[in-house]
């Protein structure tokens, strides 16, 4: 079996050098795939065991109560998704984020 033309790479100084199929193939799915990152909301919500409140330096809306079109301002925070919530809206918050993702 022969070989493609695109198995084969050129130098600068246009010099043939030889291009290992396994380099072809990473620098195709590379292309193939492009700047793909994984949704960072998505891993927050996995990793069930880095959500705690902790008191914010300042208040802020909750987000769940935001929602919910109500306006609630508080300090309490989640460390892991760096965002406000209120102390009812916690667990609610999470357990919704879960089940979406």
């Amino acid at each position: 079996m022969r070989e493609s033309e695109h198995h084969v790479k050129r130098s600068r100084n246009r010099l043939v050098k030889a291009y290992r199929m396994i380099d072809f193939k990473m620098n195709l799915a590379k292309l193939l795939i492009g700047d793909y990152q994984e949704n960072e909301l998505a891993t927050l919500a996995t990793n069930t065991g880095g959500h705690f409140p902790k008191n914010g330096e300042k208040r802020g809306r909750c987000r769940q109560c935001s929602k919910e079109k109500r306006r609630q301002e508080v300090l309490n925070m989640c460390i892991q998704c760096n965002i406000h919530l209120c102390v009812d809206c916690f667990k609610p918050y999470h357990v919704d984020l879960l089940k979406n993702h």
